[in-house]
């Protein structure tokens, strides 16, 4: 079990909600399901290569736990899914992140996902 006193900064989740816009095409909305706590960590620098260009993607490591919202007799990792999925984006202090990867222990109640820096376009 994570200690309390790590959970030092709030996420906020989001889930993709595709709609039809005035002239029907499709527009993606990412309202948020899900705030808590979390342990946010930055991983460690690495370069890539993709398409011929070198680039320094930014990268973090969110841990969080079980929480009362989840609805009392709830086990975590089943409310994993409905929470927090890989395609999801998470926000943290105004900066918004792919999550990549997503792993629960279900004997300690946490869940651990591999975010990247999502770069959006200013309109």
């Amino acid at each position: 079990m994570i200690p309390a006193g790590d959970l030092r900064e709030r996420v906020l989740f989001r889930r993709p909600s595709i709609e039809r816009g005035d002239y029907g095409e499709q527009v993606t909305q990412w309202p948020v399901v899900y705030s808590c706590r979390a342990r946010v960590q930055f991983r460690k620098g690495r370069r890539a290569l993709g398409e011929g260009e070198v680039w320094n993607p930014t990268t973090v490591v969110v841990t969080v736990r079980h929480a009362a919202a989840m609805g009392p007799g709830r086990e975590f990792w089943r409310s994993v899914p409905q929470l927090m999925a890989t395609g999801m984006r998470l926000e943290w202090m105004g900066q918004t992140y792919h999550i990549d990867a997503l792993n629960v222990d279900r004997a300690a109640g946490t869940a651990t996902l591999t975010c990247s820096a999502v770069e959006l376009e200013s309109s």
